[in-house]
């Protein structure tokens, strides 16, 4: 499995059991996609952490609850290792209920800053 995709699980799960916090594996870009969500007010904070026996790290994501209930009702991996999902500037379609992260050229943004800046990418995710 990927890291991405072990990072969208991880987080699911977490939520079906109301946990405060999860580990994820740190990569650049799953950094990259818990810093969208945290200016987006899915998760309250992130950190990366290291283990002292080896030297690979890992993010620790601090999950928002908004009531008791979770912040993110859905979150979904688009593109994955066997079906992947490009799409050009003009055909992003925003939405006030949630985000569409993308893999552009330029980085990883949301998909209206994408349509902003002209960016067209790979589909890297869905969050409501």
């Amino acid at each position: 499995m990927d890291s991405i995709s072990n990072m969208l699980t991880s987080i699911r799960n977490a939520l079906a059991v109301s946990k405060d916090s999860c580990f994820v594996p740190f990569s650049r870009m799953t950094a990259e996609i818990s810093r969208i969500l945290k200016e987006n007010k899915f998760i309250d904070d992130f950190g990366i952490e290291t283990l002292e026996k080896s030297k690979i790290g890992r993010l620790k994501l601090k999950l928002r609850y908004i009531d008791g209930c979770p912040a993110i009702t859905e979150i979904k991996r688009v593109s994955h290792l066997g079906r992947r999902v490009y799409i050009k500037y003009h055909d992003i379609k925003t939405s006030k209920f949630g985000i569409v992260i993308l893999s552009t050229p330029k980085g990883v943004m949301k998909a209206s800053d994408a349509k902003k800046n002209k960016f067209g990418g790979e589909v890297v995710c869905s969050v409501r």
